[in-house]
């Protein structure tokens, strides 16, 4: 029986503290195992889901859009994109999302927090968001600015890793903040750290072979924006799967070529596929997710273990750079006269 895909939530309004914060942890770290075994149809956790949504709302997944953004001026993005939710009736995201310079003052988000909480809705639990660049993550912190700050989170943090190895820094961070049982003081109750491509382009990644590849990516975007003038290129990161009729599947990458003085012309979409291991129980299942992602596009395959070798990465990319420019030739001559 086919699985459902992995959407973006539906929930009515943006929370992550649905049940009692022992439930919350017990949830938490039974997504964690799951994203350990880092096997297909893993259902991500909450906030991770939640992340994402913010992401995809403030275009950063995708280039042009996230290409000249620096921190802060993604950061404000991201607030810009918490319009578009509520936490609770009446209570808009955007109030209650603290960017990356607010997550070290706890001091400040606990005094907004207990001004909100007094007039919340009935039947909503009160909660409040931090959401930031990061570069150091352990089980229960993550650190970043100046001279390190630390923040402190209860739960132990979900972020992707490959075997028992984390993926590398640098991270988007999102964090949960309420009350403990008990508690007189709000804090971090759970968070979720996605590694990005860079501080400065906070596209996720899963691997670092996939932000190898980003990297390698976006020099083939500039070579297809050189040689065809008239097509609008645009390199994403899906955040959620595609369903199709082989099953659901999500590429590591989509570049769309969208021609836009071909009349009539549909966009062309290329599936980016990054291979990080080399086992058979691995390659088997990849073909199965291949079938279903040559249902949405042409499939580039690039070899994580080309990309350490000498000339590996770059060679990988022309690759991919050589597969998209035979595909749009062919387009072109078919629309020509």
């Amino acid at each position: 029986m086919t699985r459902a895909p992995v959407e973006p939530p539906d929930d009515r309004f943006f929370t992550a503290l649905a049940n009692a914060p022992e439930e919350l942890r017990v949830a938490e770290s039974r997504a964690l195992s799951q994203h350990l075994g880092a096997r297909p149809g893993n259902r991500p956790s909450k906030l991770q889901q939640k992340l994402f949504q913010l992401v995809l709302f403030a275009g950063l997944n995708r280039l042009p859009d996230a290409e000249a953004a620096n921190a802060k001026e993604w950061s404000g993005r991201i607030r810009q994109a918490a319009r578009r939710f509520e936490v609770a009736p009446g209570r808009p995201l955007a109030g209650l999302i603290f960017p990356w310079r607010r997550m070290w003052q706890m001091d400040r988000v606990d005094d907004r927090m207990r001004a909100v909480a007094k007039a919340w809705p009935e039947g909503h639990r009160p909660q409040g968001f931090v959401c930031g660049a990061v570069w150091g993550v352990d089980d229960h912190g993550v650190t970043g600015g100046r001279r390190g700050t630390r923040l402190d989170v209860a739960a132990r943090i979900t972020r992707p890793v490959i075997g028992a190895n984390p993926v590398s820094p640098p991270y988007l961070f999102m964090g949960v903040v309420g009350l403990e049982d008990g508690a007189d003081a709000w804090a971090c109750l759970s968070g979720h750290a996605q590694p990005i491509v860079a501080m400065n382009c906070p596209v996720p990644v899963e691997s670092g072979a996939e932000r190898q590849a980003f990297r390698a990516l976006r020099k083939t975007l500039r070579i297809m924006r050189r040689e065809f003038g008239a097509v609008a290129f645009t390199l994403r990161k899906p955040l959620f799967e595609t369903n199709t009729q082989y099953g659901p599947c999500i590429p590591d990458f989509i570049i769309r070529a969208h021609p836009q003085a071909w009349e009539g012309r549909d966009s062309v979409d290329f599936m980016i596929e990054v291979m990080g291991f080399e086992d058979e129980d691995y390659r088997k299942r990849k073909e199965e997710t291949h079938r279903a992602m040559r249902e949405l596009g042409t499939l580039c395959i690039m070899e994580a273990r080309r990309f350490d070798t000498p000339g590996g990465l770059a060679s990988a990319g022309t690759d991919v750079t050589d597969r998209i420019r035979a595909v749009l030739r062919r387009r072109l001559a078919e629309c020509r006269p």
